[in-house]
């Protein structure tokens, strides 16, 4: 609506009428899909008059015409709004589980002993998608030492953010990259961890040491890396001229080259975990995705997904494949126990299973009109 755009400043409306006015404190809030978000508003009137009642409508479209409907009857929002004020000054209003259709006009009245007040004003909420993480470097592109800026947004402006790299609270929104930064990032906002953006896979490459080295026949050479300014250099070895592998090398760590070959001492998948990309109430029809990660040297191809009704791998049965296992719209099929099978040439290890489970009980209600 025209009118509402000449409205949309930064601060808060007041609309006066002889001894009465009614305040949004912000009238243009923006919320994530799925997030929670508060009206905050204020209402004054003469010494002379008592409040009676109290109530918030929504701006609809019926038939051509538009018309403030009350929130009491629109069924879209039962059980997911709250009126949090009284019947003094305080008319804050709050929307859980706030979804696209949510987004519109909202405008709040109040009755006296003398006569109802309808703001002339509104409140304008827009509802946004995901929260989009964002990284300054290309995730496929980041080598050792490549100056990292974690940063999160989406259409609304996010006021607080927090961040988990594989579950974990990350502390440092800045920093060198270093071989144990790689992993999965996700972004949500604070006090409202539940919802993570989608994961950011952040591949951490080496730096590469060339080298050349000819050996005799039978010989071997044994190779002691004593220290670097990084703890974890890639080292490219030839020997004889033809080409052996690309591959990390720490210096707490030794290697033999023997008979034309190269044997390393490294790691099969250890630390499997699993991270689910929804951890409040699933409902029916939610999307939600499970991430795998591990720790492996060198990192580990395959990644094989399995469920079942209880922690007994050997009754589980497979599927998917892939670090992500993305169920778009869950039922009641997909409920049950799911582990991550993390496999490099060096062997396999599984993740402690996550248990996936609906709930569509909500708690919270909307208590409608006040003092009636």
């Amino acid at each position: 609506m025209s009118a509402h755009n000449a409205d949309s400043i930064s601060t808060p409306l007041s609309l006066s009428h002889a001894d009465w006015s009614v305040t949004f404190e912000n009238p243009d809030p923006c919320a994530v899909k799925g997030s929670s978000v508060e009206f905050r508003c204020s209402y004054n009137y003469s010494e002379r008059e008592t409040v009676k009642n109290t109530a918030w409508s929504k701006g609809e479209l019926i038939n051509g015409l538009w018309k403030r409907v009350n929130l009491l009857d629109l069924p879209s929002l039962h059980n997911r709004s709250k009126y949090l004020s009284d019947l003094q000054h305080d008319c804050s209003l709050a929307i859980y589980d706030v979804q696209h259709n949510d987004t519109g006009y909202y405008y709040f009245k109040f009755d006296t002993n003398t006569l109802g007040r309808h703001s002339k004003k509104s409140v304008y909420l827009t509802v946004t998608g995901k929260t989009i993480l964002h990284s300054v470097m290309p995730p496929d592109n980041v080598r050792l030492g490549d100056n990292i800026t974690l940063k999160c947004g989406s259409s609304c402006q996010l006021s607080s953010v927090v961040w988990f790299k594989n579950g974990q609270p990350v502390t440092k929104l800045e920093f060198q990259a270093e071989i144990e930064d790689a992993g999965n990032y996700v972004c949500a906002v604070k006090g409202q961890e539940s919802l993570r953006s989608d994961p950011l896979l952040l591949d951490v490459q080496c730096k590469y040491l060339d080298l050349s080295i000819s050996v005799p026949p039978g010989d071997i050479l044994r190779l002691w890396v004593l220290s670097f300014s990084l703890s974890v250099i890639c080292i490219h070895f030839e020997l004889s001229g033809s080409f052996i592998s690309n591959f990390f090398y720490t210096h707490t760590k030794n290697m033999n080259i023997s008979n034309n070959s190269v044997v390393l001492f490294t790691d099969p998948p250890l630390n499997v975990s699993v991270e689910m990309s929804y951890l409040g109430h699933l409902k029916i029809s939610s999307s939600v995705n499970l991430t795998c990660s591990s720790a492996a040297n060198p990192a580990a191809y395959s990644y094989t997904w399995f469920r079942g009704a209880n922690s007994s791998f050997s009754s589980m049965v497979q599927v998917g494949t892939g670090q992500v296992l993305s169920i778009p719209s869950v039922d009641v099929s997909h409920t049950g126990l799911y582990v991550c099978q993390a496999m490099n040439h060096l062997g396999s290890d599984n993740s402690t299973g996550v248990l996936l489970t609906l709930d569509d009980e909500i708690d919270s209600g909307y208590t409608g009109e006040t003092g009636k």
